[in-house]
């Protein structure tokens, strides 16, 4: 989970303030150093006295925790995708292969893809449906890792086939596609994987993503149903 808050504006102000310290009090004995206790009334009293820096800090540090969001959501280089990979109009989906919703969404994409060559679609492992999804998605990151390219294949064969999304219809399908499955099982068991997935999670988490299929574009979330009509290219319009 994300530190909260709180807890990061009083480490931000703390390590500041130390570092601060040695020009806000002059000791009357420089070769004694100060204790703790000297050091903490220091920050009590400079933050009783200067109490704007809170909100100073609180804003930097909302600013700086958007601007990661953003990158995380849209920009990062390990994440597959669907669409232009250049393209300029981005959101990012969230997904479990064994959702319902989800499979109904793909075809939306689809859609939108073809309404809008500019479009790129930024996908989020996110496996929350039990653990025939965590197993299914360990396999198509992994897949993700060694093969890139075969993805958006895999990903629509995921999608449009019938039955449970478990390891052992994940694994087939990235074989039928020519994957070595020795090396994919490798890749699997990889610490890189998991992380990899983690990562995803706790950027979900963090953002308070519940359900799947969960959208995002820089205005914020949104559902599969305005999909198509969130991602038109910008000269045209949906009347």
């Amino acid at each position: 989970m994300f530190r909260t808050r709180q807890h990061l504006i009083c480490s931000a102000l703390a390590g500041t303030i130390l570092i601060a310290a040695p020009s806000l009090v002059v000791a009357e004995d420089a070769k004694s150093p100060m204790t703790r206790a000297e050091v903490e009334t220091i920050v009590r009293d400079y933050l009783l006295n200067n109490p704007e820096i809170l909100v100073e800090v609180s804003q930097a540090l909302s600013e700086k925790q958007r601007a990661q969001a953003q990158a995380d959501l849209f920009g990062n280089p390990d994440d597959p995708f669907l669409g232009n990979p250049d393209g300029t109009m981005v959101v990012a989906e969230f997904f479990d292969y064994n959702c319902g919703y989800c499979r109904k969404a793909y075809s939306e994409a689809q859609t939108a893809i073809e309404g809008n060559p500019d479009l790129k679609i930024v996908l989020k492992e996110y496996p929350i449906l039990g653990p025939d999804s965590q197993a299914a998605h360990i396999v198509a990151a992994a897949l993700n890792r060694i093969a890139p390219e075969k993805y958006a294949e895999f990903h629509s064969k995921m999608f449009t086939t019938e039955g449970r999304a478990t390891e052992d219809k994940a694994l087939e399908t990235a074989i039928d596609l020519g994957i070595d499955e020795a090396a994919l099982r490798t890749a699997m068991a990889e610490r890189e994987t998991l992380e990899y997935l983690e990562k995803t999670e706790k950027l979900g988490l963090g953002l308070q993503v519940n359900g799947t299929p969960t959208y995002f574009d820089k205005s914020g979330p949104f559902g599969f149903d305005q999909l198509v009509s969130r991602t038109l290219p910008e000269n045209a319009s949906d009347g």
